[in-house]
This record gives structure tokens, sequence and C-alpha cells, in this order.
């Protein structure tokens, strides 16, 4: 046992620290086109021999080893590198140190470093979806593009509210949903805190997968965009989304009617029904076009008892439920 632990070589063992690369191989993004790489190198009892350190450096086109000591500085355990020559945009650029044995002749026991690619686009940001939104509810899509880096998951959105109101909701806001190279914002625009008939400024701030930097290790900071589009709500949206049911049953026990007021923004195909609580339709009320604007529609039920009956309303693709008492 004695001879075993005399003659084992243990070697020295090393990660890249700047930037922090705990799996060999691993990518990292930066803004900064030059700075120092840093290793950490440890031994067990013994120091490093510097005339055996490399450290490779390979692009695309080139493949550079450099040894101890050109562009190489050791101080206590930290080995750094320092380049010469920028880094290019979107190139994966290799570096790892291959060779660092310790004064017992122990080589290292695997390569320390990784790949890293240079980034300082902004990410772009566009939106498709029409700026009147003419709904019950509101749908709003913006795509989000990063050629280089990826775009980051905590992207935000916020709101503009005739220019001064202004709150800001992450993925986690109920109706948001992140799921990039998109984010989209649906709900009613009740829930939504935006006002009919106002022009609202909704933006999208994004960032991309660059790899934030300290002052011990600069790396830059991520790249950043603000996209805003300005929409309108159209007042219907409140008639739409919450139709008018009157009840008229009186004063004539014997002409008993419903009357519906509905509001729609263009014209579309209405189909409304009555149902039983079964979800059983009962009565065909309306089934046609109705042009821009608010309409009357007129229900005279026939054979149908007193009770809660439930009207069923399409606009389009949009089906909306209103519950009812009917008083013979």
């Amino acid at each position: 046992c004695m001879h075993h632990r005399l003659f084992s070589c243990y070697g020295p063992v090393a990660h890249a620290i700047c930037p922090y690369i705990p799996v060999p191989g691993e990518t990292v993004y930066t803004s900064s086109p030059r700075f120092p790489t840093k290793f950490h190198i440890s031994t067990s009892d013994s120091a490093v021999d510097t005339s055996s350190i490399e450290v490779l450096v390979q692009t695309p086109s080139d493949t550079t080893i450099y040894r101890y000591p050109d562009h190489l500085s050791l101080s206590s355990d930290t080995l750094t590198f320092t380049p010469t020559d920028d880094l290019v945009e979107g190139i994966a650029t290799r570096f790892y140190l291959i060779s660092a044995d310790d004064t017992h002749g122990c080589s290292l026991k695997y390569p320390a470093g990784g790949v890293l690619v240079l980034d300082t686009t902004p990410p772009i940001a566009w939106c498709t979806t029409s700026d009147t939104i003419n709904s019950a509810s509101v749908f709003v899509e913006f795509q989000l593009a990063d050629s280089i880096s990826g775009i980051r998951f905590d992207s935000t959105l916020y709101f503009v509210v005739n220019d001064s109101y202004i709150f800001t909701i992450d993925s986690s806001f109920v109706g948001v949903s992140l799921a990039p190279p998109a984010i989209w914002l649906s709900g009613n625009a009740d829930e939504l805190h935006i006002p009919p008939e106002d022009s609202v400024k909704i933006c999208v701030h994004a960032a991309d997968n660059v790899f934030r930097g300290t002052s011990s290790c600069p790396l830059g900071e991520p790249n950043e965009t603000t996209y805003c589009k300005y929409f309108k709500i159209s007042t219907a949206i409140g008639e739409v989304s919450k139709p008018k049911f009157l009840i008229h049953a009186f004063p004539n026990p014997f002409n008993d009617k419903l009357f519906l007021s509905i509001g729609v923004t263009k014209a579309e195909r209405v189909k409304i029904c009555a149902l039983d609580l079964n979800g059983r339709e009962i009565s065909k009320i309306y089934d046609s076009r109705l042009n821009p604007g608010r309409s009357t529609i007129t229900w005279c039920p026939e054979n149908i008892p007193s009770g809660t009956y439930i009207i069923m309303l399409e606009i389009g693709e949009k089906t909306y439920y209103k519950k009812v008492k009917y008083l013979k």
C-alpha cells in the first residue's frame, strides 16, 4: 500500500473559471470581443510545472497552441490566457487547457475549457397581429429571433395606455405564454385592464443568451431589444364579450318575449339558440348574418314552460353563454 501511494500519479485538475464552464466543451456566448480567459488549476501535493502548460485556441480556419509563457501567466493557482485577436461574430472559438503537469511529472487529468461565440447583435422582434382588435378576447403575438445565442426565457411584455399608464407582465402572468421564438398575450380586455377605444401600446422586451459578465470576468452584457406596436381595442368588445340579454315578460302573459341586444364590429354570421340545463337545444332563435353595430333580436318562445335556460350565442368562431330565467 505504501508503494502504491508513493508512485501513483494523481495529476493536476483544472476547470475554466472565466468564463465559468463546469462541464468541458460547453458553449458560452459573450458580447465582449476580447477578454482574458482563466483556468483554475489544483494539485494534490506539488506545484504546477509551468514549462508543461499548453493552451489550444481553435477556429474553423486556424489552430494555435500557446506554450507558457506565450500569452500565458500563472498566479497562485489561476492560469490566465490573454488573447491579442478579437473573436469573430458568430464564429465558434474553442479554447482548452490541454497540458499542465505537476512537478512530479503527473499529467493533467483532463482538458478544461469550452467554446466561445461572440454575439453583439440584439434580438429582433416583430408582430403580425392586426393593429385593430375586433374580438372578445385579446390575442397579441410577437415573434422573437436571435440567430446566434437565441432568446432568453425571461422576456417581458409591458403596456402603455394613453401614453401614461404603464405596467409590466412576464411569463408568470396569467394569459402570457413564452415559448421562444414567440411570446403571446391572450385574455379578456377587462382582465388585462385594457380600456376600449384607447390607443394601447404593447411592447416586448427581450434579451439574448449572452453570458452576463462580472468585474472579475468582463464578458459584457446580454444584448437587449424593445419592440412596440399600437393597438386599437374596439368598443364593441364589451358588447360582444358580455352580450346584453334583456327579458320582457309583461304586461301580456300570452305574448312573452325575450329581447337580445347584440353588438358586433363587422358583418358576422350569428347563431343563437336556447338550451336546457342538460345542454339540449330546445329552440333555434336566430341563424343569419348581422351587420356591424347593435341589433335587437326578439325571441317568442312557443310550447316552452317556465324555467331556467341557457342562451348560446355564436359569433364567428367565438361562443358565449348566458343563463336566463323564463317566466310565463
